[in-house]
């Protein structure tokens, strides 16, 4: 999987530092019975099990925080046998993945909305500005629907921030970017903290909504998900609440992504292979009724089935993860067989109930996730290859022809696209 955060001791509040405990409350995604047992929407959630984690290593911290985990020999729940899920059993003895959407350490996000590390005193801002009485809270929304968010200040009309929530809004990206700017500025900073845990919520929400849409393809296309999982904290008055949510879900040991094809296959001739695994992976999750507008070369792993190397080849308690320095692995795994998943959904959607096959269709055409994989996996193949062998590359490894199998002759790139 990803490779791993080294900067971590740059946050000086990080709280999922390596070695630390985590207790978390987690909810099975699977019952006795079969049914889903959920921690949110119109279910009501069964008593959680409360569960220990253990932190190996901080694998990324963008918009969440991305932890390789173990179970914990401190705790391994409170709750009875009969209570844990007969399909989804946490693995005791292997390593798991723990998403936390936290807005505290999500150093992407916070970068991207102008947002200063996170401290005590701005938690404290935080939750003086969730105590104001609601007629004295400045309103803090995000757009409703796939195409994003939408900062606004309480001093917007009702008419604007209708349209900002369905995405009508009129005006050039310049003046929306400078929307955003004003409204940004204006914001307290437990203001921005408000937002930035809502933004949060929304990318938790979609990602889950995401992965139970393709249950019966996790394991094979997508990660198992094990279950959810709350990390609490408390407010002012010493209350119990939720500090961050996120998704506990299954390890694919030894995995890599496709930016890693060149140093962990160096048999060039398979990496047209991959290629046209990925382009086939991306079709077949958007024909389960799932757009991704976040597909990148990162965001596909290859699973190794088989390999070979003469000398240091990682043991089954160990990842490349967590060798001290992958550069020094020689030589490389040569990946003979393998398969593909894809992670990361925080960006991605569903078909809507309402929204049409043909709709949907459209909207796949438009983001054209087939193409995003594709024609960059092409042209990082053909650059990597110049560069391993010191001279300009005369023939693609990777040779990506589009399908255009969402095409159809009605279709109008004036208007769709």
């Amino acid at each position: 999987m990803a490779k791993s955060t080294e900067d971590t001791n740059q946050l000086r509040y990080y709280t999922y530092r390596t070695g630390s405990i985590l207790q978390v409350d987690f909810y099975p995604e699977a019952t006795p019975s079969g049914a889903r047992n959920v921690d949110s929407g119109p279910q009501q959630p069964r008593k959680p099990t409360t569960v220990s984690l253990k932190v190996i290593r901080t694998l990324s911290r963008t918009f969440s925080s991305v932890l390789l985990v173990s179970l914990s020999s401190y705790a391994r729940g409170t709750s009875s046998s009969r209570r844990k899920p007969k399909k989804r059993p946490l693995p005791s003895s292997s390593h798991m993945i723990l998403k936390l959407c936290d807005r505290r350490f999500a150093t992407g996000l916070r970068e991207e909305y102008k947002a200063l590390e996170w401290t005590p005193d701005i938690e404290s801002d935080f939750l003086a500005f969730q105590a104001l009485p609601e007629d004295r809270k400045p309103e803090v929304n995000i757009a409703i629907g796939f195409e994003g968010d939408s900062w606004y200040d309480e001093d917007d009309s009702g008419e604007e921030k209708e349209k900002l929530r369905h995405g009508m809004r009129d005006g050039s990206e310049e003046e929306r970017g400078e929307k955003k700017k004003i409204s940004n500025d204006k914001w307290s900073p437990g203001h921005r903290e408000a937002y930035l845990e809502k933004r949060c919520d929304k990318l938790y929400e979609q990602e889950v909504e995401v992965y139970r849409a393709l249950a019966g393809v996790q394991g094979d296309v997508v990660p198992l998900l094990y279950g959810t999982v709350h990390v609490r904290g408390r407010d002012r008055k010493g209350r119990t609440i939720v500090q961050a949510k996120g998704l506990l879900m299954e390890y694919k040991h030894s995995s890599f992504s496709l930016r890693d094809i060149p140093e962990r296959i160096r048999n060039q001739d398979l990496w047209h292979n991959v290629g046209k695994a990925a382009v086939k992976l991306v079709q077949e999750v958007g024909d389960l009724g799932v757009l991704n507008r976040d597909v990148r070369l990162d965001n596909i792993l290859v699973v190794p089935l088989e390999t070979s190397s003469s000398d240091k080849v990682p043991s089954p308690d160990s990842s490349w993860e967590l060798l001290p320095n992958p550069q020094e692995l020689e030589p490389r795994n040569e990946t003979k067989q393998f398969k593909l998943i894809m992670i990361d959904f925080g960006m991605a959607r569903v078909q809507g109930e309402d929204e049409t096959d043909e709709e949907f269709r459209k909207a796949r055409r438009s983001q054209d996730e087939e193409g995003a994989v594709g024609y960059v996996l092409e042209q990082y193949l053909m650059k990597r290859r110049a560069e391993l062998s010191h001279s300009k590359a005369t023939e693609k490894p990777f040779k990506f022809k589009h399908s255009r199998r969402l095409d159809r002759p009605w279709d109008n790139d004036d208007v769709d696209i």
